[in-house]
């Protein structure tokens, strides 16, 4: 039988981490390592570009050129480093994440930021209803087209097929459905949904990919709430110890 330790009287609740926290956390790092070498990238640009059209058009000419160049190229390169793409990553976390927390009204356990221990693998949003259902809900900020056949159960949104956009998802279900059942002695049903922002997906068809259920991150609440069940015993339980089983999110210590 697993016990609670009592806490000390007065001691603090630990404070729940944010929606796209550890996102955040890794954009930050990967700034500080690709700022200085896109700046840097930049400049060579401008002074390449400022030295030729200074020796054809003169100083000022070539001063306005290279200071345009250096400004093109280190947007150009940070629009596309992998820190905004961290960034924007934990923007869509935290827009699902408020769209989320509304269900905590109705009694479910909504958590952001959860891992299984220290290490990079973490999940986005763990809700469980008061039913006992889990669900696991993975944020996907995507843009482009989109391709989705039913029949051979084939997703494309943009560059990421439907097995490259699911497959960390799915195999964080399978490691929540085992570690909840080590703890709790039976097993726990969880599903595994995708809250996609940006990308329109089709309207009015619920696509199924490996048995993870792709939704716009706006239609997520409503879709868990009509599966979540009516309150349970075991549901209960499952609320007790989910929190503990799965603690904020320590991200790899990186050298």
């Amino acid at each position: 039988m697993t016990t609670t330790e009592e806490k000390p009287a007065g001691a603090a609740e630990p404070e729940e981490p944010e929606a796209g926290r550890s996102a955040a956390v890794r954009a930050a790092e990967l700034a500080r390592r690709e700022g200085p070498w896109i700046l840097g990238l930049g400049v060579a640009a401008g002074l390449l570009a400022g030295g030729v059209s200074g020796w054809f058009f003169g100083w000022e000419a070539g001063a306005v050129v290279g200071l345009g160049m250096v400004v093109a190229v280190a947007v150009e390169r940070w629009r596309r480093s992998d820190a905004v793409r961290w960034w924007l990553g934990s923007w869509g976390e935290r827009r699902t994440g408020r769209l989320l927390d509304r269900l905590e009204r109705e009694g479910w356990t909504v958590l952001h930021d959860r891992g299984f221990g220290r290490g990079a693998a973490h999940i986005d949003h763990l809700l469980l209803s008061p039913g006992g259902r889990v669900f696991n809900v993975d944020s996907k900020l995507r843009g482009g087209p989109v391709g989705y056949d039913a029949e051979k159960d084939r997703l494309r949104i943009g560059d990421s097929t439907g097995n490259q956009l699911v497959g960390s998802a799915l195999s964080d279900t399978e490691r929540i459905a085992r570690v909840l059942e080590e703890d709790l002695g039976w097993k726990v049903r969880v599903t595994t949904v995708l809250a996609v922002h940006r990308a329109r997906l089709p309207r009015g068809t619920e696509i199924t990919v490996k048995e993870a259920v792709v939704l716009p991150a706006r239609a997520v609440s409503g879709w868990v709430r009509a599966r979540g069940g009516e309150p349970t015993k075991r549901g209960a339980r499952v609320a007790d110890r989910i929190g503990e089983l799965f603690p904020a999110h320590e991200p790899p210590v990186r050298r």
